[in-house]
């Protein structure tokens, strides 16, 4: 549960708003299988709900109560993890963050270990369909695309994870067609 009217720069919980009961609800379930082999299988499914908000621009950016869930799996035979997943939402805008899309679909296959390094190299593609009318007169429309990335383990509980994504159509741009986004990601974990 988190309140959808909090502010994420402030310090601590704000009380003044988190007694308004204007809330996003989740929860999560799913199973993670290891087989003897030692490779493994996860499926989970988050289902969700969003309030619709009083504070923080509840009348100039989207902003309306809905829900939904998403639905995610892995599969890993040899050094191949197969990947996908699906989400559908109905809620529009939200409190910290920011929804705007109503159907969203990926899928891809990851390689362990290549060259021998520790980590992986992964192909995803994506597709995103906006919520209808969300931003009218915006020239919104599906995006789709892929994304490559090389994650490589630097140390048990360091990785650097450069990559390159490619958007076609981007939703709430219509004065492009393509967009090339490098990455690099740097995770350590304590």
């Amino acid at each position: 549960m988190n309140d959808i009217n909090g502010d994420p720069n402030a310090r601590g919980l704000d009380w003044s708003t988190f007694g308004r009961g204007e809330y996003f609800y989740g929860t999560e379930i799913g199973y993670f299988w290891r087989r003897a082999n030692d490779e493994f299988d996860h499926l989970h499914l988050d289902l969700f709900y969003a309030d619709q908000r009083s504070t923080r621009n509840p009348d100039t950016l989207p902003n309306e109560a809905g829900g939904g869930f998403r639905i995610y799996g892995e599969r890993q035979i040899g050094r191949y993890v197969g990947f996908g997943g699906y989400t559908y939402n109905t809620a529009e805008g939200g409190g910290i963050t920011a929804t705007y899309a109503q159907q969203v679909a990926t899928v891809g296959l990851a390689y362990l270990n290549p060259l021998n390094v520790r980590g992986e190299v992964a192909l995803g593609l994506m597709w995103s369909q906006p919520i209808k009318d969300i931003f009218p007169g915006s020239g919104q429309r599906d995006q789709y695309g892929p994304e490559i990335y090389w994650r490589l383990l630097v140390t048990p509980s360091i990785t650097v994870t450069p990559g390159l994504s490619v958007v076609f159509d981007p939703s709430f741009n219509p004065a492009k067609d393509v967009i090339v986004i490098p990455s690099i990601k740097f995770r350590a974990a304590f």
